[in-house]
């Protein structure tokens, strides 16, 4: 082979790798690649968030706002949507909501506000009782004190802390206990009907501290200051309604919706079966407070006397007014011949208790003193239920175990009787 065609062969031909190297270079390939980092473990599957667990995002004022689904009625998405100044409290007012659905409670999502919710449950529930009296007193809370105070909150908002804060500001105002209680009764039977409505889950007057009321000393006649008073009464033009009120117990409602037809002068009875109440300036007639106010009561012989009496005093007033006068047929009519004024009545008891040097009573106080003759006189207690028409044994015994003077003599007599008199 020529000199120029060894080196061209030398040219074309592969370098020769010694053995030992070629050796060492393969183990070294083989060492790098099992050596090489591990592959990256694949992400972790984010779980997918359940259907109606809600979702927390920030808004573009700073706010923080979560929303939760709680399913479709008529065909349209529910949604109820939560805000808070922070994540956090974002996240626990969704937790707790989410809570309130798993539980199945109410959650409204009505932005309605406790004023909105108040006149609704007037019209809607309050107007349903026959009672006009009912209408009246629950409709001047709601105005007068209620809407003032919570009208703007949010129905779901209202806290037990709110609340207890009207307490305080009415107790700091110089309200009764009892008057407080009575604004409290209005807007816990609202709020109880928004719970049964689904509207709300809960009623938050019962999670506050009420007032605590303390019982006033229930004022009566005894036996001898009721003689004083008759005396001092008699001859009056009122004389046989205080009659009747304090010896048969009477509502001054039902006096004054008593009728002729009520008195059977034969079998000496009075029947009450209705009641009149002026309720915005106007008198209306309805059925007895309760079932057992529908009643018959036996009349003493000079009370049914005194009946006599005031049936021709009716019979000489309707003839001296003549066309001016009102018939109605009431036992106890006003001068013009409809029902007695509640007012004046008041006056002239105010006047004859002065007159027998008494201390002040109202009508409704000659009841009591009713209650504490049939006590006086050891009458049956379920006799007196009936008479005085309560609903219960236990409301006649409230009434019933008035102590006069001489009852506290008397059971201390019987006690000195009983252990120390000598054989």
């Amino acid at each position: 082979m020529t000199t120029k065609h060894a080196a061209e062969a030398s040219a074309e031909a592969p370098a020769q790798i010694p053995a030992q190297i070629m050796a060492h270079s393969t183990e070294h390939s083989a060492q790098t690649t099992n050596e090489a980092a591990p592959a990256p473990k694949p992400a972790p599957k984010k779980r997918k968030r359940g259907q109606g667990e809600g979702t927390i995002v920030q808004r573009a004022d700073g706010r923080w706002c979560a929303a939760v689904h709680l399913g479709y009625v008529d065909g349209k998405r529910k949604r109820k949507y939560l805000y808070g100044k922070t994540r956090k409290e974002v996240k626990d007012k969704l937790t707790k909501t989410l809570n309130d659905v798993r539980q199945g409670l109410p959650v409204s999502t009505d932005r309605i506000t406790v004023g909105q919710f108040l006149t609704r449950w007037y019209d809607e529930v309050v107007l349903l009782s026959p009672k006009p009296t009912t209408h009246r007193t629950h409709r001047n809370r709601i105005k007068l004190h209620l809407m003032p105070a919570f009208e703007k909150t949010a129905l779901d908002k209202l806290s037990p802390q709110d609340v207890q804060r009207f307490i305080a500001r009415k107790t700091q105002a110089g309200y009764a206990a009892s008057t407080i209680n009575g604004y409290l009764s209005t807007l816990g039977a609202a709020l109880n009907q928004a719970v049964r409505w689904q509207i709300i889950p809960r009623n938050v007057i019962t999670l506050v501290d009420t007032p605590r009321e303390v019982r006033a000393t229930r004022r009566f006649l005894s036996a001898d200051e009721a003689k004083r008073f008759l005396a001092a009464a008699r001859g009056h033009r009122l004389e046989a309604l205080f009659l009747v009120l304090l010896t048969t117990g009477l509502r001054r409602s039902e006096a004054r919706g008593l009728t002729w037809e009520c008195i059977d002068f034969t079998h000496a009875t009075l029947t009450v079966d209705r009641q009149t109440i002026r309720v915005d300036k106007e008198n209306l007639t309805y059925d007895p407070k309760t079932s057992r106010s529908r009643r018959v009561v036996a009349l003493p012989r000079p009370i049914l006397a005194a009946l006599i009496r005031q049936r021709e005093q009716v019979a000489d007033e309707r003839a001296a007014k003549g066309v001016r006068w009102q018939e109605h047929n009431y036992v106890f009519p006003g001068p013009k011949g409809g029902p007695f004024g509640e007012t004046t009545v008041a006056r002239e008891l105010d006047k004859l208790l002065a007159a027998a040097s008494l201390p002040h009573l109202t009508p409704h106080e000659l009841r009591h003193s009713m209650a504490s003759f049939c006590a006086a006189a050891n009458i049956n207690p379920r006799l007196a239920m009936d008479a005085l028409g309560h609903s219960t044994l236990e409301m006649t015994m409230e009434h019933y175990q008035h102590v006069t003077d001489a009852g506290r003599h008397e059971v201390a007599a019987g006690i000195e009787r009983l252990l120390f008199d000598p054989e």
